[in-house]
């Protein structure tokens, strides 16, 4: 199954709707540049999110990661820089979470799952 029929079948357009009145009026960060978030911005509405920035870990240049499958056009922000961001939340956009739960967790940073 890929990622988009995952994401239907789990009703990812109902989840994103929750999350639209749950965050409304809210500055929220996506963290992760991972094919979940590609096959979302590329197959979702999240104009009623406000997204101000994608959170990365990556290694590979800025410049090359925003232009790299289209990156929707948000800011890109390096994961150390999260502390100095002006946000509310930060949606984890990855359905293999631990890894990125436990590292926002030891940076005492407020999450939530863009997908369930």
């Amino acid at each position: 199954m890929n990622t988009l029929e995952m994401l239907k079948k789990i009703n990812f357009a109902k989840h994103l709707k929750k999350l639209e009145r749950k965050y409304k009026n809210k500055k929220i960060l996506l963290y992760g540049m991972n094919e979940e978030f590609f096959t979302i911005i590329q197959n979702f509405d999240l104009s009623n999110l406000n997204i101000i920035g994608i959170i990365t870990t990556s290694a590979k240049p800025l410049p090359d990661l925003a232009l790299e499958n289209g990156g929707g056009g948000y800011p890109i922000i390096k994961q150390e820089n999260i502390k100095s961001a002006s946000y509310d939340i930060v949606l984890l956009t990855s359905t293999n979470t631990f890894k990125d739960e436990r590292q926002l967790y030891e940076l005492d940073i407020k999450y939530d799952m863009l997908i369930p």
